[in-house]
């Protein structure tokens, strides 16, 4: 975990000089896809949403998607965070079709909102579906306390969840989700990550409805090995230009390549009008 503030950069190890979200075991382990923060008994309590990844045998991308766990940090004044607990969101499976809930997560007023993604396993269907949930900001880490938006209110039953944006012209895996202003802004590649154009999406709701703007180009790169994937807002860093800042993760299938020139892995950032 890096923390910063100001210009400064410090790296948070765990006891071992490990992971400071620890794996599952040797095979499986927790990647982080979101961050919420909020307060809890007069203190910072960090939310890290993370994926429950099984890394496989089958190289790079022999990743398999298990379910997601949450990690709760708390970070006192003048202290490194510290991990409190991590806590299971969803029970293990393989099911391709299983919701990935943490793709994004964002703080309004008193709620945590956690945004979920899931392939629909139709054939051409490249985009995901968009879930909502919600976990109170002074207890994130009590699963029974999280909410799912079930399509005119909330409920306690993740079976009741529904989607609320369609896979057709839907999102990437991960994506960013912030409450700006008056309104909701979604920031994602449309139609999943293969695609070649960032998308913004505005809403008056978390839950929508959701209205798409086509704003750059950023090939999939399936069909050369430049990836431009992954962009992701950040409203938290204030322009000079009042735009909003993106950044847009990059890679390249050319493993020789990307060791001669790191340079060509590292994210690139863009600026979008709000």
């Amino acid at each position: 975990m890096l923390v910063t503030s100001g210009r400064c950069v410090s790296q948070l190890l765990g006891p071992d000089k490990g992971p400071v979200v620890p794996d599952v075991s040797q095979n499986v382990v927790r990647w982080p896809m979101s961050v919420a923060v909020g307060r809890q008994h007069g203190h910072d309590v960090v939310l890290v949403l993370c994926s429950r990844i099984d890394r496989g045998n089958s190289g790079s991308f022999g990743f398999t998607f298990l379910g997601t766990s949450a990690a709760v940090f708390d970070v006192r004044a003048g202290q490194a965070p510290q991990l409190d607990k991590v806590v299971d969101i969803t029970p293990s499976s393989r099911k391709k079709t299983q919701v990935n809930w943490g793709a994004a997560a964002t703080v309004h007023g008193d709620w945590i909102y956690v945004y979920g993604t899931r392939l629909t396993g139709r054939a051409y269907d490249f985009g995901r579906e968009l879930y909502l949930a919600r976990t109170p900001v002074a207890d994130p880490g009590n699963r029974k306390r999280w909410q799912v938006w079930d399509g005119s209110g909330w409920a306690s039953k993740p079976s009741r969840a529904v989607a609320v944006l369609p896979s057709r012209g839907g999102v990437s895996q991960t994506l960013s989700v912030d409450s700006i202003g008056d309104r909701w802004v979604a920031v994602s590649k449309r139609d999943g990550d293969i695609s070649d154009f960032v998308y913004k999406w505005t809403a008056p709701d978390p839950w929508g409805p959701w209205t798409p703007t086509k704003e750059l180009k950023a090939p999939g790169g399936f069909d050369t090995g430049k990836r431009e994937y992954a962009p992701l807002a950040h409203p938290e860093v204030r322009l000079k230009s009042g735009d909003l800042l993106v950044s847009i993760s990059r890679n390249t299938t050319d493993l020789q390549r990307l060791f001669k020139n790191p340079e060509v892995g590292r994210p690139e950032f863009v600026q979008l009008p709000r």
